[in-house]
């Protein structure tokens, strides 16, 4: 799609899914739970797979998508991710 199109958005729009405790608290940590299949919410999934893609992610749903080694893979891949949560702000 990205060589079809001047931008690439993904806008998450899913019901509320689990909400993901301990939080990830850096990118070693996100890549080891992926690379061993460990259950994680599919918002975080979606928005590391546009992070690695270098498109906007935008989340419009009210979980906790945004854990700190997901920031943080963004700020070191140089993508945007933003939102939380469209329904109450």
């Amino acid at each position: 799609m990205k060589k079809k199109v001047d931008k690439v958005v993904v806008l998450w729009t899913a019901n509320t899914e689990m909400y993901m405790l301990p939080e990830l608290s850096d990118v070693s940590e996100l890549k080891s739970k992926i690379e061993r299949n460990l259950a994680m919410p599919a918002s975080v999934l979606f928005c590391v797979a546009a992070i690695e893609e270098k498109v906007l992610y935008l989340n419009g749903s009210p979980q906790n998508t945004f854990h700190p080694g997901v920031i943080q893979y963004a700020k070191e891949n140089g993508s945007f991710i933003a939102g939380s949560d469209f329904k109450s702000g």
